[in-house]
């Protein structure tokens, strides 16, 4: 038994140093590799701009910048031996800088970094070698599966942490620490702006924020205690918020069910458009713990509680009204059917939801009539319907949630055999087709980097493209209609549509409170299917990581 425990660790020791090397590596290929490496070319005496231009052509170098009269300096997407032959032999190419003139290769400017790792990196076996040592610890932890088994399960019974929950906390774990520090983007100096402000005692609102500043108040309370504001502070702030609410999902899921938990947690955890948001600076994911609190306090029909939790999550993002009002809904439903109790019976058991609303009016009536603060909420317009989100966030679901849709696929066949889904259909298109429009200012710009913006841009460009938008559309409106649901949790769907049609601005993270909802509701499928979902998810994740950390965009 001894000898096998020996065995067991040498082995696991293996693989995490693989691993471990195998993502060092990788992360060096990405940042300090051949194609982030520039290169310096000093063009031939008496080139001219002309001549200059057509040798980057034919060289394929661009976006150069120019660093000294006649000296310019490029990165190379191919930096292949051929390619750096081609630009060092460049009959206009007088010389050259960081480049191997005798090898044709590019020469890593990292002296911190030992020389046979630069060797590596410059030889561009800086992925060959991630694969191999990912393939000697998948080796090693298969040569060491029985030992790991047992160890997996006395951990799980001493500890009470299911294996799918432990995954989903170190995935949340490994990306905090490759975006601790990573610099604010987008609207992430505005929300950190505020943060800073109230840690400081400064109560002025920036005025680009649209929302109460719950979120920030709550963030600069805990940075302050902690020290003061800075971004790695906040950072890690809202990286407790995002365990916290993975942590709210299984309590919740568990509730609801248990047998399905950890799967749906680690679902949740690695829905690809939620796992960017855990570590940002912005109001979503906590607004998305409140809501799961407010949920579950309501699934324990602990009605003044989850008012209560309604009421803050309203002071996170003013739209989480609905959302307050769906819990209502949904737990008259699930209590009374379709009954009518006394009214004395409604008031008393929801009265700090009904609280919560008249808050909402009062704050609404206050603020001229609109829901959303600052000089952008021209963008927020309250009183107008839009249906583009609805339709966008249809689209996003038939391409998520392809092997749900496959495990339903005979309960969406059955759909179809029925008459008033063929009447349905029509009026969907009518509806899409009037509805689907991309007006926005803010999703006009900016395509180069947004890919929800060049998604928009591209299938509202023309109307063969919008036609073919409409498809995966239709699909995805099939597939929810026939997913098997239980009575209270259909109220989902006309509640999301309710919370979506006010938007004017299309953005994926609004998705986030029904589609976590969704996870919820849903009822299992095969194994297999749970699994191949599981992996969706997971290469949808990796793939916006590696969009983020290429810096090709974001969501």
């Amino acid at each position: 038994m001894r000898h096998r425990a020996w065995r067991a660790g040498l082995l696991l020791a293996v693989a995490l140093l693989s691993w471990g090397s195998a993502i060092y590596v990788l992360r060096l290929h990405l940042l300090i590799g051949p194609a982030r490496q520039p290169i310096n070319i000093r063009w031939a005496s008496g080139t001219d701009d002309a001549a200059r231009q057509t040798a980057e052509t034919a060289l394929n170098l661009g976006n150069g910048e120019e660093r000294a009269p006649g000296t310019w300096s490029y990165h190379l997407q191919d930096h292949s031996q051929d390619t750096v032959r081609q630009i060092v032999t460049h009959p206009l190419v007088a010389d050259t800088f960081h480049i191997n003139r005798q090898a044709f290769r590019i020469v890593i400017d990292a002296p911190d970094r030992p020389l046979w790792l630069r060797r590596l990196l410059q030889l561009d076996l800086g992925p060959a070698y991630a694969l191999t040592a990912l393939a000697i610890g998948l080796v090693a932890v298969g040569l060491a599966r029985r030992e790991l088994a047992i160890g997996v399960t006395v951990i799980r019974g001493l500890a009470g942490v299911e294996p799918s929950i432990a995954l989903a906390l170190l995935c949340l774990g490994f990306v905090l620490v490759r975006f601790y520090d990573i610099g604010q983007g987008v609207d992430e100096n505005m929300h950190f702006d505020q943060i800073a402000r109230l840690a400081r005692g400064d109560w002025t609102l920036n005025s680009g924020l649209t929302m109460v500043p719950g979120f920030h108040a709550l963030v600069a309370a805990l940075v302050w205690a902690g020290g003061g504001a800075t971004e790695s502070s906040v950072r890690f702030v809202v990286f407790l918020i995002s365990v916290s609410t993975v942590g709210a999902f299984h309590a919740l899921a568990r509730m609801l069910q248990p047998e399905e938990a950890g799967t749906r947690t680690l679902q949740f955890t690695i829905l690809p458009i939620l796992f960017p948001q855990f570590f940002l600076i912005y109001t979503d994911v906590t607004s998305l713990l409140i809501v799961l609190l407010m949920f579950g306090a309501t699934v324990r029909s602990r009605y003044w509680l989850a008012g209560a939790l309604g009421l803050l999550s309203c002071l996170v993002r003013q739209d989480n009204v609905i959302w307050v009002t769906f819990a209502v809904c949904w737990s008259y439903l699930r209590d009374q059917g379709w009954t009518w109790p006394p009214l004395s019976q409604l008031l008393t058991r929801y009265w700090t939801f009904f609280g919560t609303s008249v808050a909402f009016l009062l704050f609404v009536v206050a603020n001229g009539g609109q829901v959303a603060l600052g000089y952008d909420a021209a963008s927020h317009p309250l009183g107008a319907v839009h249906f583009t989100n609805i339709f966008f966030l249809l689209f996003l679901s038939c391409f998520l949630f392809l092997p749900l849709w496959w495990g339903h696929r005979r309960d969406v066949l059955a759909l179809l055999r029925n008459w008033r889904t063929w009447l349905a259909l029509p009026v969907l298109f009518v509806v899409f087709w009037v509805g689907f429009v991309n007006d926005h200012p803010h999703n006009n710009e900016r395509g180069d980097y947004f890919l929800s913006n060049a998604i928009l841009m591209l299938f509202s460009s023309t109307a063969g493209l919008k036609l073919l938008f409409f498809v995966p559309v239709a699909v995805a409106a099939l597939c929810m209609a026939a997913v098997p649901m239980n009575m209270p949790w259909r109220l989902l769907f006309p509640f999301t549509t309710i919370f979506l049609l006010p938007e004017w601005l299309v953005v994926p993270r609004y998705y986030l409170i029904p589609l976590s909802l969704f996870l919820l509701a849903r009822t299992p499928v095969t194994i297999w299917s749970e699994r191949a979902q599981t992996i969706l998810f997971l290469a949808g994740s990796t793939g916006v990581f590696l969009m983020i950390e290429w810096k090709w965009g974001w969501l």
